[in-house]
């Protein structure tokens, strides 16, 4: 039989998703903790070669390389075009139903 993953755990929060109710907070802040750390993991390794110009590389290693800082935001601004088209419409059709 397998044991269960205690809560205020990484694998008490995934138990938690499996079992399709809402993480507790000590599961959620070891979630934080680890991811975090990753973070940091990625961060002290440094950019891999050849992953400058990808707005992970901006995420993920902090990358602050005009490349970088480009390719964050190119995203941003389609995200947020994207964002204000949809609630725009949306907007409109309840405005054309009513």
């Amino acid at each position: 039989m397998r044991l269960q993953a205690k809560c205020g755990t990484y694998g008490g929060y995934h138990r938690h998703l499996r079992q399709h109710t809402d993480p507790c907070f000590p599961c959620r802040k070891a979630l934080a903790d680890y991811q975090a750390g990753h973070r940091e993991k990625l961060r002290k390794q440094g950019v891999p070669e050849g992953a400058h110009g990808k707005r992970y590389t901006y995420q993920a290693y902090n990358c602050q390389c005009e490349l970088c800082v480009a390719a964050n935001n190119k995203y941003m601004t389609e995200y947020r075009a994207g964002r204000q088209v949809n609630n725009y419409t949306k907007s409109y059709e309840k405005e054309r139903a009513s």
